[in-house]
């Protein structure tokens, strides 16, 4: 399962720094060190174990330390409809 930034969300990262617009809302987002790791990692996997495992080791935390923060964190920016999952086609 991998995710896209919804088309009206704009991402920019500057020197590590992380921050989402949401074009529809006009919210802005900025994201912390970790909040970019989770967010890149969710991007860039093909599975949520994939990029949970990116988020542990780029942390270098045990997964259980951090798999109740990103499960959190991916549910809302699925909420948020930040990240989207795209349409498979039959």
């Amino acid at each position: 399962m991998s995710y896209q930034l919804h088309p009206e969300v704009k991402w920019s990262e500057v020197q590590g720094d992380h921050s989402l617009l949401d074009k529809r809302t006009g919210e802005y987002f900025g994201l912390n060190r970790t909040g970019g790791i989770v967010f890149t990692s969710l991007l860039t996997s093909k599975s949520d174990p994939e990029a949970l495992d990116l988020v542990a080791k780029a942390l270098h935390a045990p997964m259980e330390a951090v798999e109740s923060m990103f499960h959190s964190f991916r549910d809302e920016l699925l909420e948020k409809e930040i990240l989207i999952q795209p349409k498979i086609r039959e």
